[in-house]
């Protein structure tokens, strides 16, 4: 065999053998592009969504202190010529929204009534301390604006010697218990003494 075709023979067997670089598939590279474009487009998605639920609830709350209500209890004493003292118990709503009202309780010396229990029992034990009940107003599932107070309980009497000492007691033996939601069904429990909570149970002592 000369060499010319010793050369043919070699270069036959180099066209035979299979090629060592791989071709890549034209469709598999579509489909990871696609893929790729998938999961930016889902991780894009997601974070529009946290961002629209943050903004959404930072409305919410912005609707909800638009509407808030507060209520403050006062308890107020003054004296007239050195010869009658009046004392007053008040309840105002320094909130920037309606407190609807529900679940009252009135107190007397740590015992609840009813509304017309309430007057029926204050009455003698502050006739017997020398106390005229001039007013006393009952507030059961009702309105409380913004801005608005209920003067709850009005009270005169003579200046006697110990009488700074029987009004000084008087926050302790006449008070209320109640909720209050706001427009929005946000619900707080008032006990005297304590700054309104939130209470969930309050919703279901008012028809909102």
């Amino acid at each position: 065999m000369n060499q010319e075709e010793n050369s043919a023979t070699t270069n036959r067997q180099a066209d035979n053998k299979p090629s060592s670089r791989r071709r890549i598939d034209p469709a598999l590279v579509i489909s990871i592009f696609a893929l790729a474009i998938s999961l930016v487009g889902t991780i894009i998605s997601l974070v529009e969504t946290s961002i629209l639920r943050q903004q959404q609830d930072m409305a919410a709350d912005q609707m909800a202190a638009s509407v808030w209500p507060y209520l403050d209890r006062s308890y107020n004493t003054n004296y007239e010529d050195d010869s009658l003292v009046y004392w007053t118990f008040k309840l105002k709503n320094n909130g920037t929204g309606p407190a609807i009202i529900g679940g009252v309780e009135y107190v007397f010396e740590n015992q609840s009534f009813s509304f017309s229990n309430w007057v029926d029992n204050m009455y003698p034990r502050l006739d017997s301390m020398n106390l005229d009940l001039l007013t006393v107003t009952g507030f059961d599932d009702g309105i409380i604006s913004p801005g608005e107070s209920i003067e709850v309980v009005s009270l005169r009497a003579d200046v006697v010697d110990n009488i700074v000492d029987i009004v000084s007691e008087l926050p302790d033996k006449i008070s209320v218990k109640f909720c209050y939601c706001s427009i929005y069904g946000a619900c707080w429990e008032s006990i005297d003494g304590d700054r309104p909570k939130r209470n969930k149970a309050c919703e279901k002592k008012i028809e909102l």
